[in-house]
């Protein structure tokens, strides 16, 4: 876990307003770790850093469903997420946090 990389670091963890996300299991193992919630204002993805990250994810997968369909491949959507996801680089999050800081600084 996150948790037993850097005992000394507290960690803080930034959710939209999904039901699941604020279920008493999410509140009480992030208590347990002491991991503190920070929900995001509802409708909002500009502050939601992950929402740009998700769209690199999107654009990868959808690049190659097409290409595979072009081409008369098999596609296999588990593989194509799981490359996908690999596609994003430590650069495209931390321009994503980036971004939502600065809209966030704007709106104060």
């Amino acid at each position: 876990m996150l948790v037993d990389i850097n005992p000394s670091t507290r960690l803080a963890v930034m959710l939209d307003n999904l039901n699941v996300h604020k279920a008493n299991l999410v509140k009480s193992l992030c208590k347990r770790h002491d991991v503190e919630l920070i929900f995001n204002v509802s409708y909002s993805p500009l502050f939601n850093p992950i929402e740009g990250v998700f769209s690199v994810v999107k654009a990868a997968y959808k690049k190659e469903k097409l290409s595979t369909l072009v081409n008369g491949r098999p596609f296999n959507m588990v593989e194509a997420i799981k490359r996908a996801f690999r596609t994003v680089t430590v650069d495209h999050v931390t321009r994503n946090v980036e971004h939502s800081m600065r809209a966030l600084q704007a709106y104060e």
